[in-house]
């Protein structure tokens, strides 16, 4: 992101904070998209049991449904806050239109430390 923003001049020193935020949304995002594959995973394979499903596992599949329902909706909710990080970024079609891009001949430079992999000490 940082790469694709300096390059179109939209970053700025300033946009670390937004940056930060963007990339913790899109972590938990892609989490929960995780998660709701594998749970939608479970359900598939439990319905398509061959035998009679019992109290508890019909109990266990309405769970697993409604905990289904809750991840699609948080991964959409992600999916529609990422989008409107980019808007910010200038990072779709029609918010290059309305982004002024920066002068800045050190744009990459600024961002060097973000680019680099996290040391450890």
């Amino acid at each position: 992101m940082v790469s694709r923003c300096s390059t179109i001049g939209t970053m700025s020193t300033v946009d670390d904070a937004a940056l930060y935020q963007y990339a913790q949304l899109f972590a938990e995002t892609e989490s929960a998209a995780d998660s709701l594959e594998e749970v939608a995973d479970l359900v598939g394979r439990i319905e398509s049991e061959k035998h009679p499903l019992n109290r508890d596992t019909l109990q266990m599949t309405v769970q697993l449904r409604k905990l289904e329902a809750a991840l699609r909706t948080q991964v959409r909710q992600g999916r529609m806050a990422m989008r409107q990080f980019l808007v910010e970024f200038g990072m779709t079609p029609s918010a290059r239109t309305r982004v002024k891009p920066q002068a800045s001949p050190t744009a990459e430079d600024e961002w060097t430390e973000f680019d680099q992999p996290p040391s450890t000490k």
